[in-house]
């Protein structure tokens, strides 16, 4: 037995539908429109956060100031007393935080400066698609760069000032200590005893409540392993 099948062609299809639509400018363009816009977007995104990185690691540099991200928090395991010795040390991590702050700058520029030739590609290509097509979306990504570079802006500050306070109360390289570390609890020297440290050596099995002979025994509503019973009472012999 064979089924009946109908199918319609394309061509058909184009007759039957109508020419209205609920559909967005944004998902009728072209496919190489849209990954053009779409593309034009991140890099817009990313060149505008790449110079927020290059302003504000210049600001650090320029003001003394080690953002939290790049401290080394490298301590000694002796010689923690000597004055002289610490102020060395930390001075030595602080240098080579400088110098990892302008490296990240370095960086980011080189990046930058590659990132800007794929946004003059992708801008001329979109031009010669389509300047009327390209224009709306050109005007909408400029103003999400906008918001995100106010945002951007507001996140820096606030950091910039958190760090600031932290070298201001010289705790920069300020080991910060797990609740209930001791000074002590360091490699290689004495430490705080651990729980199973604390606990005896020797258990005292655990006294159950005494009852009236005459009251039943109540029954636990948790199963007890096999071949297992209840622990005799200590206060009542046979």
């Amino acid at each position: 037995m064979t089924l009946d099948t109908f199918v319609f062609s394309k061509e058909e299809g184009q007759n039957i539908i109508v020419t209205e639509t609920f559909l967005t400018n944004s998902v009728t363009q072209p496919d190489d429109v849209r990954h053009t816009i779409f593309e034009l977007k991140k890099l817009r995104e990313k060149d505008l956060k790449l110079q927020m990185h290059i302003v504000s690691l210049s600001d650090y540099w320029r003001e003394g100031i080690i953002p939290r991200g790049l401290r080394i928090n490298k301590f000694p395991s002796f010689m923690t007393n000597d004055s002289d010795f610490k102020k060395k040390w930390e001075a030595i991590l602080n240098k080579c935080s400088q110098d990892l702050i302008l490296l990240l700058i370095q960086q980011a520029k080189a990046e930058k400066a590659n990132n800007m030739e794929l946004i003059t590609a992708f801008q001329t290509s979109l031009q010669q698609a389509d300047t009327n097509t390209g224009a709306p979306f050109l005007e909408r990504i400029s103003a999400g760069l906008k918001q995100l570079e106010e945002e951007t802006r507001t996140i820096k500050a606030r950091k910039m000032r958190r760090d600031q306070h932290d070298h201001e109360q010289g705790n920069v390289h300020q080991r910060r200590r797990p609740p209930g570390e001791t000074q002590h609890h360091r490699r290689g020297g004495p430490h705080a005893p651990t729980p199973r440290e604390r606990e005896p050596t020797t258990s005292t099995p655990p006294t159950t409540p005494q009852q009236d002979p005459a009251s039943p025994t109540p029954t636990s509503t948790t199963p007890s392993p096999p071949g297992t019973g209840p622990a005799p009472s200590r206060g009542h012999t046979k």
